[in-house]
């Protein structure tokens, strides 16, 4: 092939280098800042957003507007159906959620990517400020429009939080609780979230807390797939075509580890009534920022418990800060002495214990205090857990990009089969 195409190829401000593989292949490798998180978005990243925008917007501005407005479920539907889901299992999915932002009794929120307010419009009242953020124009119009008492509503992306309207929306104030809820799906990758995650850790007050939640988890990937596609190969075309943001809560605690106030991470199971995929596969992680450390609880197996062990249990953390681990979670794993996460939340209610996830056994649960593990004390997640969406979009827009520059540097020639490689890809 003709070096002019390589030549050309190269020119593009997004590409680094470009080389043949083949009498009609080229692979090209995007330039570092084309995917940037910082000091500014690279135009990659920039666009993978704006999809996402793009889609928000759209079920916003096509929502039923009759719906009552505390309860705006759009884009809220099951995996394996297509189907909303149902009322009552979001109004429980909505009680769970108020009530691990309030536990903290925070008097400052931070909430990037608020959406309709469901979650907004049940926790103003319980505080003096309330400043939430998202891309959508037509929500924060509407919220705005609702006059919520204490209620400051930005337009303003997850990366933007410092940005001079939050701040002003701020009022000076730091926030001593940053919620980030149903958002990270749409990140692009691991470099955004520890951008945003980082960035809201520095921001959030001394005793404050960093919500991450209601993501799905990594290390339930596989499960997930095979949940919604029993067939090995149409489960693999599932995984393929996935384009959320999946990653393990170890990465949060491998961000918070580099914080520069100390950080004690609480990974909490999914404690709603009903069966689907926001009970069996998601989670929700709380970063401590500079908590007092908290005495090392004893260690107690699940297995060891005699009795009616929900009754054991709930008399061990009665009795001082301790772990019972290894509890199989019902809904994943076939086991007579497993647990439904909410029948165990029944069963700890009044004592201050949470339902926690064994970080390196998922499908277990554990009955723990709510303080959580110094950040430093977790150790990383391997990278292969991570799926990030960004690789699959970058894939497909690139090659897309480099052929309208090829049209208009050398045009009437065939431009040759283009593929991406980066990261690991790259030689």
């Amino acid at each position: 092939m003709p070096e002019p195409h390589i030549d050309a190829i190269s020119s593009h401000p997004w590409v680094e280098r470009a080389w043949h593989t083949g009498a009609d292949e080229v692979v090209i490798q995007p330039r570092a800042e084309a995917l940037a998180v910082h000091p500014v978005l690279g135009p990659l990243v920039r666009e993978h957003l704006e999809h996402w925008s793009e889609v928000y917007e759209w079920i916003y501005r096509t929502s039923d507007t009759a719906q009552p407005a505390d309860l705006d479920l759009s884009g809220w539907r099951a995996s394996d159906t297509g189907e909303p889901l149902p009322r009552e299992h979001m109004v429980d999915w909505i009680d769970r959620t108020v009530e691990l932002v309030r536990e903290a009794k925070p008097r400052c929120v931070l909430e990037l990517g608020c959406g309709s307010g469901l979650l907004l419009r049940h926790l103003h009242a319980d505080v003096e400020r309330y400043v939430g953020t998202d891309v959508s124009e037509v929500v924060v119009e509407r919220l705005r429009a609702a006059a919520l008492s204490g209620v400051r509503p930005v337009i303003a992306a997850a990366h933007e939080l410092g940005s001079p309207q939050v701040v002003e929306a701020l009022s000076g104030r730091r926030p001593d609780c940053v919620l980030l809820n149903s958002v990270t799906q749409c990140f692009p990758g691991g470099d955004y979230l520890d951008a945003v995650v980082g960035a809201a850790l520095e921001l959030v007050s001394d005793g404050g807390r960093v919500i991450v939640g209601d993501f799905r988890h990594a290390g339930l990937a596989d499960r997930y797939y095979r949940w919604l596609e029993p067939d090995d190969e149409a489960a693999a075309l599932r995984a393929a075509a996935d384009e959320e943001f999946v990653f393990d809560p170890r990465l949060l605690a491998r961000i918070a580890a580099r914080a520069t106030r100390p950080v004690s991470v609480s990974v909490r199971a999914k404690t709603m009534a009903a069966d689907t995929e926001l009970t069996r596969y998601r989670c929700d992680v709380v970063l401590h920022v500079s908590a007092e450390p908290a005495p090392r609880p004893a260690v107690v197996a699940w297995h060891t418990l005699t009795g009616d062990r929900l009754t054991a249990a709930r008399a061990l953390v009665e009795a001082g800060p301790v772990v019972v681990s290894g509890i199989p979670h019902a809904l994943l794993e076939d086991d007579p002495e497993g647990v439904r996460p909410h029948v165990l939340r029944a069963c700890l209610a009044g004592t201050g214990a949470i339902v926690g996830l064994d970080l390196d056994h998922p499908t277990r649960l554990q009955v723990c205090p709510p303080t959580g593990t110094p950040a430093g004390e977790i150790l990383p997640p391997s990278d292969a857990t991570t799926q990030e969406p960004l690789t699959r979009f970058v894939a497909h827009r690139l090659p897309e990009v480099v052929r309208d520059h090829l049209h208009r540097m050398l045009p009437g020639v065939t431009p040759p089969a283009l593929t991406v490689a980066y990261g690991r890809n790259a030689r």
